[in-house]
């Protein structure tokens, strides 16, 4: 999260699953299927027509993970904030605070998504109001200029857990994890 993960630090919990997962922001992903990023897949389900930035353009969660990840790509913070649950925004603790968490990241390449998987049984009670939870596993090769516990220059992996609140809702980032 902002300053370095705090929220790892103060040991806020994350959603769990085979053990116990901190809470983690996940780092500013190259465009999925944009083809910017050298080695850029998109999710497994992405629709070809989705254009990123509106509620209507993220029909299935690899739209929305795929619009996340363009707008990271393309250091544009108020966009990729737009694909973000209210409560995961807040875990910033300020929309600044995610716009300096954006910019600390200077490059990232090589992004892979795997198939999406369904989340633990007991991560849907973490999440009231939110439906159709799904998880997606990603890696990627990040540089950022100030590397903290939980944001730092190499290959990182994360699971990254999307939802909705209704059956024609968009698709919201809900959480972040190092384990699903």
């Amino acid at each position: 999260m902002p300053s370095g993960g705090d929220a790892v630090a103060r040991g806020k919990p994350s959603w769990p699953a085979r053990g116990a997962a901190a809470l983690l922001a996940l780092a500013a992903i190259g465009g999925c299927g944009s083809g910017s990023v050298p080695g850029t897949t998109a999710p497994p389900g992405a629709s070809a027509s989705a254009a990123p930035g509106t509620a209507t353009a993220n029909p299935t969660a690899a739209d929305a993970l795929s619009g996340y990840f363009s707008a990271l790509d393309a250091h544009d913070a108020a966009a990729a904030r737009g694909y973000l649950s209210p409560e995961f925004l807040r875990g910033f603790g300020s929309p600044a605070a995610f716009d300096g968490w954006v910019a600390n990241y200077l490059s990232l390449r090589d992004l892979g998504v795997r198939a999406p998987q369904a989340p633990a049984a007991t991560t849907a009670g973490q999440f009231p109001g939110y439906r159709d939870l799904v998880v997606y596993p990603v890696s990627y090769q990040a540089v950022v200029k100030q590397p903290s516990a939980n944001e730092v220059t190499g290959r990182l992996e994360r699971f990254v857990l999307l939802g909705r609140t209704s059956p024609s809702g968009p698709w919201l980032v809900l959480d972040v994890a190092t384990s699903p």
